[in-house]
């Protein structure tokens, strides 16, 4: 038996129901950091300012190894994402204005409610990770005081994406956007100093010595 045409059923006066499914995605799923993390990765992304800045901290999320710096990671990553959709929202509710449409089309439900649970739960989930794990490394080198050894003629060229005092090893960044794993040697002239975690590292463009 066909279904009846929607059209001849629904009126503008006619009242719409929501399944559990449809009430649960609205009123739970879509404030879950989890979810909205993987929402972050597998949606287009109009903004190429925005793209990029998501490309970047993605990779300084794959390159990372502590549990507790990859969800903070995470969560700077989400912060981009819903400013994105904040903007785009704000765009909707001026054509909306424009066209004189009811007040239920110029609601900003990603600005007043969706951002503000997201992150509320993003950060439930990174007091987790640091019961669980620990904190984030909070002592990295500051660029002063680390001086790089004269390079051997293997050398990795690139924009140094990660570091840790207590690692043989970096990752690069190469011109071609790739990264890669390299060995290093550094000497410090004093002890580092701390230094609160960053959500993207980055340090200067630098040649660094393979370890022998």
């Amino acid at each position: 038996m066909a279904s009846p045409d929607p059209s001849s059923t629904v009126a503008l006066d006619s009242s719409i129901v929501a399944t559990r499914l449809g009430a649960y995605a609205i009123k739970q799923m879509c404030r879950d950091f989890t979810y909205v993390d993987f929402c972050c990765v597998d949606s287009t992304i109009l903004d190429p300012d925005s793209l990029k800045t998501l490309q970047d901290i993605t990779l300084d999320v794959e390159a990372t190894h502590s549990p507790a710096e990859r969800v903070t990671l995470r969560i700077s990553r989400i912060a981009v994402f819903l400013d994105y959709l904040v903007r785009c929202e704000e765009r909707w509710v001026v054509e909306a204005r424009r066209r004189e449409l009811g007040e239920e089309w110029q609601r900003q439900i990603v600005r007043t409610q969706l951002q503000p649970a997201v992150l509320k739960d993003a950060d439930a989930a990174l007091r987790s990770a640091e019961r669980r794990f620990g904190r984030a490394p909070a002592t990295k080198p500051a660029d002063s005081d680390v001086t790089t050894l004269p390079v051997d003629p293997a050398t990795y060229a690139g924009k140094i994406v990660n570091v840790w005092p207590d690692k043989d090893y970096v990752f690069i960044r190469g011109e071609d956007g790739g990264i890669e794993r390299a060995p290093y040697n550094v000497t410090t002239s004093k002890a580092p100093s701390p230094r609160a975690p960053s959500s993207s590292p980055k340090s200067p463009a630098s040649s660094v010595r393979p370890k022998s």
